[in-house]
């Protein structure tokens, strides 16, 4: 049996058009969120981080011990 062509629901040119558009937007918000996040982190915490891994790195230590103790900061 051939399906009906008419009980398909097809989205019409337009419709589409505009679920790009949301997508479109939706994604530039996300991306704007990101970087607002991003940008009021403190760079002071995250460089005592960073120093703390390349510490434990050259001691030999493992680490999830740095991330623990950084994190009680």
């Amino acid at each position: 049996m051939a399906k009906d062509k008419s009980a398909r629901s097809t989205l019409p040119p337009r419709s589409e058009q505009d679920k790009q558009k949301e997508l479109k937007k939706g994604k530039a918000e996300a991306l704007a969120r990101r970087n607002e996040k991003l940008a009021r982190r403190n760079p002071d915490r995250i460089q005592r981080q960073i120093n703390s891994f390349k510490e434990a790195e050259e001691s030999g230590q493992n680490y999830d011990h740095v991330i623990r103790s950084s994190s009680k900061r």
